[in-house]
């Protein structure tokens, strides 16, 4: 979600619409209409969200707060980090089989520290990853350090349709 110390002191509309549904029992349909997706590969499944950082995810693995993605849709995004940094990560993620067993991804923003590689060069890396498990990805959700930023709860059903490019966020609240 977003931070609390928002450089500009004020939460973007649609941010702020979206923090308010952490608090209410509402379903999210995040298609196009709130930014451009890409689909990685094709396809559609429903599981648990779980994930986030991708450089706090990493950091976990071998500890007893390492991630469980079996059967659950993996959300990655970073901040900062250059593109040797995010291939260096995934191949991480990728020898302590947490891609293998992930049932799809979310892959959302990517701010890098400079101009050297583009979010689409970031996504060439992140397809060379995921495409061998052939499990359904879609890519450019704003959720992480960016804005937009589209809170959404960890933990919740989700709906991910590759073919439609849409995610639906189940309540997380009741």
């Amino acid at each position: 979600g977003p931070m609390l110390s928002s450089p500009k002191g004020e939460l973007d509309p649609l941010s702020k619409k979206m923090f308010q549904q952490l608090f209410q029992p509402i379903e999210i349909q995040y298609t196009e209409s709130i930014s451009p997706l890409t689909t990685i590969i094709p396809g559609a499944v429903r599981g648990e969200l779980t994930g986030g950082n991708l450089n706090r995810i990493v950091s976990t693995l071998g500890t007893k707060f390492e991630i469980d993605v079996r059967n659950k849709i993996l959300l990655l995004e970073d901040l900062g980090e250059t593109i040797e940094q995010i291939d260096l990560m995934l191949n991480q993620l990728r020898l302590s089989r947490k891609l293998e067993l992930a049932a799809g991804f979310v892959i959302a923003d990517f701010n890098m520290p400079d101009d050297t590689y583009s979010y689409e060069d970031v996504l060439k890396v992140i397809e060379g990853y995921l495409k061998p498990f052939n499990k359904p990805a879609v890519a450019g959700f704003k959720i992480g350090h960016c804005e937009p930023n589209i809170a959404i709860p960890l933990g919740v059903d989700v709906l991910l349709d590759a073919d439609d490019k849409t995610l639906s966020i189940l309540p997380g609240v009741e």
